[in-house]
């Protein structure tokens, strides 16, 4: 039987969301910031990721377990944005702008700016969803 140590560390950003810790595929703990648990495991390795209510999560990490292990777990800071919020405060604007505008230069240039909000947005979720949290194994 080994214990194993789980840490959220506290983030610069707000972030209230609770991260769901699986091991070895199960669910054991629902960590929020600045919080630790311990759980204790049977096997020798065990295989870990999380991930949050919408869109974050990790990947799976293979760790060696010792007598006593302390994993660390925080949110990716090199994803600031969150992808919804890329495309909607521009969508308020966005239908007004091609609803109303007579102008097809006007229309088009909103369109395009759309596009590329939709195109970012897309390649956040798939960051976040890959990287968007990170597990490391306290030494």
């Amino acid at each position: 039987m080994h214990k194993v140590r789980i840490t959220r560390v506290k983030e610069k950003y707000h972030n209230e969301h609770k991260l769901k810790v699986y091991v070895n595929g199960d669910l054991v703990e629902r960590l929020k910031q600045n919080e630790t648990k311990e759980i204790t495991v049977q096997s020798n390795s065990i295989e870990i990721y999380a991930k949050s209510l919408v869109i974050y999560k990790s990947p799976v990490l293979n760790i060696e377990c010792g007598e006593n292990t302390e994993i660390e777990i925080s949110m990716n800071p090199a994803i600031k944005i969150s992808p919804t919020l890329l495309v909607f405060p521009f969508l308020s604007i966005y239908i007004p702008i091609v609803s109303n505008s007579k102008n097809v230069y006007v229309k088009g240039i909103a369109s395009a700016i759309m596009l590329l909000l939709i195109i970012w947005a897309i390649i956040q979720c798939r960051r976040a969803n890959k990287n968007g949290i990170i597990i490391k194994q306290k030494e």
